[in-house]
């Protein structure tokens, strides 16, 4: 699946969209957690990582296939 790939998932279509400016080291965090995850995307890194830190928090959603 590529970043721009919308069609549907186990956890519904991904038609949202967030912008969010950040460091460069947050970037740089990212994508060192991208290549040592072997994601395919910045995309997905970004899901899986945001997704971590909602259940860090307690906050319950339903990741579906992103947030392993």
């Amino acid at each position: 699946m590529t970043s721009a790939d919308t069609s549907n998932r186990e956890d519904g279509p991904l038609t949202e969209r967030i912008i969010a400016p950040m460091s460069k080291a947050m970037v740089d965090a990212i994508a060192d957690y991208r290549f040592g995850n072997r994601l395919e995307s910045k995309s997905e890194a970004v899901r899986r990582l945001i997704a971590a830190g909602l259940r860090a928090e307690g906050i319950a959603f339903d990741a579906g296939q992103d947030g392993k």
